[in-house]
């Protein structure tokens, strides 16, 4: 417990020394950073989107892809997993 008396000692005497910020430049900081995350969510979820579409649309354009799903039988499995990734997707864009 000493140790901890010890430590806001010094802290409060660093007060002086520290800048202080006003709840306007505050809040611009936080906005800032917020929307930054935000936007970065934005661009990860777009590509979430768009990468399976790509390889799913890629083997779906080639008939001997579709092919070796048909022989193994997960035709409509791709089919199923199709719809529900991009419901998935959709649904965080959405969010």
């Amino acid at each position: 417990m000493d140790q901890l008396d010890l430590l806001k000692k010094d802290w409060k005497k660093q007060e002086d020394v520290l800048p202080t910020l006003s709840r306007d430049e505050l809040s611009k900081i936080i906005h800032k950073k917020s929307s930054s995350i935000v936007k970065w969510i934005f661009i990860i979820s777009i590509l979430e989107f768009v990468i399976p579409l790509l390889f799913l649309s890629v083997s779906g354009m080639e008939n001997t892809s579709m092919k070796v799903y048909e022989e193994l039988g997960l035709s409509n499995f791709i089919n199923i997993f199709y719809i529900v990734t991009s419901a998935v997707i959709l649904f965080f864009i959405y969010k």
